[in-house]
């Protein structure tokens, strides 16, 4: 169910092409006091309205007519700015050769130069229902990523490749009066597939990263439609960008209920041959939906200080489900056609009443136990 491309190449320019199929490049960054940003620049982002809907009904879109940026800050556990912004497809260009991606007048550029990997982000985008604009600009520099494979082959229905190995990295943006400047531990990978999401197999996921000293830990847990076993991936970035692949057991202790009928997780623990491997608990939830989760997470392991991370949940089958079909669009802001009239209030600095009901909105939802989940028992509890 997963893929490990090749990162010594730019991400296949076949997915664009690819009826429902996708790319998208991650970056995020967290402080020592756990703020953090997430940026996701892409084509055919599955999270878009509508992106997943169109092939269920027979009129799936090829990826590169719906280019889209997403930036979100964190800051004491709550997002502070928030925008998901998507362009017509003739204001983005994906520079051939590269992974120099311009999206109307913005610009990113992720590039190997020698033994390293540079992400540079210039974000220019309007806010609606303002008259700023968002000003931001990130920058990392990395070991660049060594993997010895296997490989993803290039009709592999979903590439994913960890491109920066353990790094510091700066982000720093104005929209305003409103104005950010964070430094800390970076992380950066891309995604691409041929197919829709909900069509590659995962019932949910698990993902995070953390660091680990020196080092950068990930760990993908993914569970089958079909109802199979799930598979516990682990992933070691050393300081030279070199990984080393982990197959991992997973157990789940606590949680909590959401709004939407999902059960999250509060801690997992994950091991290597009967060894702790890293326990990862949530600390704030910073984006919840029917079909997608976001906690800031910290991470504790038994011979190193405890770092923060970032983790998300994925339900792909659920995404552009009827439950919120029609709550999506007024987060989301097209600069080339009409928009929802409430999506003024969802993007910008959270500082508009609708955003500081949003926040309240988002907070965790309904009961906390302390029932475990074990992965003898298929973990069927994270469902």
């Amino acid at each position: 169910m997963i893929d490990l491309a090749s990162p010594l190449e730019p991400l296949h320019r076949g997915f664009l092409d690819s009826p429902g199929g996708f790319a998208w490049w991650y970056a995020d960054l967290t402080t020592v006091d756990g703020d953090g940003v997430v940026l996701i620049w892409s084509f055919g982002l599955p999270f878009l309205p509508g992106q997943s809907l169109g092939p269920r009904n027979g009129a799936a879109q090829p990826a590169r007519v719906r280019p889209s940026i997403n930036v979100n800050v964190y800051k004491g556990g709550q997002r502070v700015f928030y925008l998901l912004q998507e362009l017509p497809e003739e204001q983005a260009t994906w520079v051939p050769g590269t992974e120099t991606v311009h999206i109307g007048q913005s610009t990113f550029t992720s590039e190997r130069a020698g033994d390293l990997r540079h992400l540079v982000a210039h974000i220019d985008c309007p806010i609606p229902g303002s008259d700023h604009r968002l000003k931001a600009h990130m920058r990392v520099s990395a070991p660049h990523i060594r993997y010895a494979g296997p490989h993803a082959s290039e009709q592999a229905p979903h590439h994913w490749s960890p491109l920066a190995g353990p790094s510091e990295g700066e982000f720093e943006a104005t929209c305003g009066d409103w104005s950010v400047h964070m430094q800390g531990r970076a992380y950066h990978d891309r995604n691409g597939g041929h197919r829709p999401m909900h069509e590659l197999g995962i019932r949910h996921w698990i993902w995070g990263r953390g660091a680990y000293g020196a080092k950068d830990r990930i760990y993908y847990l993914l569970w089958p439609e079909d109802g199979g076993r799930p598979e516990a991936h682990g992933f070691t970035i050393h300081e030279d960008g070199t990984v080393t692949r982990h197959v991992l057991r997973t157990r789940t202790r606590g949680g909590w209920l959401s709004r939407y009928g999902r059960w999250l997780p509060r801690t997992v623990e994950l091991s290597e041959g009967g060894r702790p491997w890293v326990t990862v608990q949530r600390r704030h939830l910073v984006d919840s939906s029917s079909f997608y989760v976001r906690t800031l997470t910290e991470h504790l392991y038994d011979d190193q200080p405890t770092s923060h991370g970032v983790a998300e949940m994925v339900w792909p089958r659920h995404i552009d489900g009827p439950l919120i079909r029609h709550l999506v669009p007024m987060a989301v802001h097209h600069t080339g056609r009409p928009n929802h009239p409430m999506v003024g209030w969802f993007n910008g600095p959270t500082r508009t009443r609708m955003d500081r009901l949003r926040l309240l909105l988002d907070q965790p939802h309904l009961s906390i136990t302390d029932r475990e989940a074990s992965e003898d028992a298929d973990m069927s509890e994270v469902s």
